[in-house]
């Protein structure tokens, strides 16, 4: 079976969604980078959710709505542009935004620039094909299906400059072998992996873990995680100028709402 047919087959491209692409074989090389022992975090019941049905069934039908507030959305690109535009100034970058949708929250200093190379993963076809940043995209669960030796990501060895992860975590039940591999093999020595989230979620399909501690211990529980995985730092984002003021419209659907907005929470971890 090919390495894209992760999750019924399904895999994209941006130009032409339905057809094949190899993003990589692993199984040549996996002799070359060495198996690496998955220290676990998390206990069984730690990783168990409220809804135990499949994931696949859950996800089954598209959700073109955004999972966090305008005041998250503009922290969140700058945190892109503040953390991915410093990679490797001038030279082609591969960013793999990890359990998307049919938006990504790039600046739009990133997603025009030719430099950089945008893979999609995420549960629903129909989203990610949606997603005008995507070079390519793949469908895979990573909690029936964590990545393995046997099961690798779709990706060469050191080929990945960034990883992203949006408003996802939370769902991971088997997040240490995920991080694993990609800090382990996918990523390329100084690439990073960068986790937002906020106190958002489907309450039914967030793990244990993340539903009985609070903000602050979800943070731990990311770094954990990356630490876990063999990250040599690891790190709560530091954004050296604050995001772009709202404008009207934002201020007007906030007075509206009546309500705070999002809290940002966000992880940086360096190979």
């Amino acid at each position: 079976m090919s390495l894209l047919a992760v999750q019924d087959g399904r895999v994209g491209l941006r130009s032409a969604p339905s057809c094949r692409r190899e993003l990589g074989s692993t199984r040549a090389r996996r002799g070359d980078v060495a198996t690496r022992a998955v220290r676990e975090v998390l206990t069984p019941s730690q990783r168990a959710k409220l809804d135990p049905g499949p994931d696949s069934e859950f996800y089954r039908l598209p959700r073109f709505c955004n999972h966090c507030d305008d005041n998250f959305i503009r922290t969140q690109k700058a945190v892109y542009e503040q953390y991915l535009g410093a990679l490797k100034p001038g030279e082609p970058l591969t960013v793999l935004d990890m359990a998307s949708s049919h938006v990504s929250h790039m600046p739009e200093s990133l997603m025009f620039d030719e430099r950089y190379t945008f893979v999609g993963h995420g549960m629903n076809a129909e989203e990610l094909a949606r997603n005008p940043i995507f070079d390519r995209w793949f469908v895979r669960d990573f909690n029936a299906d964590p990545p393995s030796p046997s099961s690798p990501l779709p990706f060469q060895d050191e080929s990945l400059d960034a990883v992203v992860c949006c408003c996802s975590i939370q769902y991971f039940q088997m997040p240490e072998q995920v991080f694993s591999e990609l800090c382990g093999r996918c990523l390329k020595p100084g690439g990073i992996l960068i986790v937002s989230y906020t106190n958002r979620a489907f309450w039914g399909k967030a793990v244990s873990a993340w539903r009985n501690t609070t903000e602050y211990g979800r943070v731990q529980l990311v770094r954990q995680y990356c630490q876990a995985a063999g990250f040599s730092n690891v790190e709560e984002a530091k954004l050296t100028r604050p995001p772009a003021p709202q404008n009207l419209l934002e201020r007007f659907k906030s007075i509206l709402q009546g309500s705070p907005n999002d809290p940002f929470y966000c992880v940086v971890a360096t190979k």
